[in-house]
C-alpha cells in the first residue's frame, strides 16, 4: 500500500504537475480545500484532467516500469502466503468428514 501511494504521489507531482482550483484562494472556500479530497491536489487529476505533454508522459511510463519492477515480487510472495494461509484454513477448519446431509 505504501509503495502504491508513493508511486502515486511521484507520478502526479512529475507528471500531471499538482494544480488547486480557484475556489482554494478564495478566502470562503479555502477551508474546503483544507478536508474535501476533490480539491486535493493528489486526487484533483480524477475530477479534472488535462493531458500532459509528451516528455512528462514518458516520465511517468518510466515511474510505472519501476513500479512493477519494485512490486511484482510483493506481489508474488503475497500470493505465495496467501495461498499457504488458505490451504492451512481450510485443513483446519472445513474438514469435509465433519459436514452431514
Amino acid at each position: 500500500m505504501v509503495l502504491s501511494l508513493s508511486a502515486w504521489v511521484g507520478i502526479e507531482g512529475a507528471v500531471l504537475e499538482p494544480t488547486w482550483p480557484a475556489a482554494c484562494f478564495d478566502l470562503e472556500y479555502e477551508p474546503m480545500c483544507w478536508y474535501a479530497p476533490e480539491f486535493s491536489p493528489l486526487w484533483r487529476p480524477f475530477v479534472e484532467f488535462k493531458r500532459p505533454p509528451i516528455n512528462q508522459m514518458l516520465v511517468g511510463a518510466h515511474f510505472c516500469a519501476v513500479y512493477l519492477w519494485l512490486a511484482a515480487p510483493l506481489a508474488v510472495e503475497i500470493v505465495k502466503r496467501t495461498r499457504v494461509a488458505a490451504a492451512a484454513f481450510v485443513s483446519t477448519h472445513l474438514r469435509l468428514e465433519s459436514w452431514r446431509l
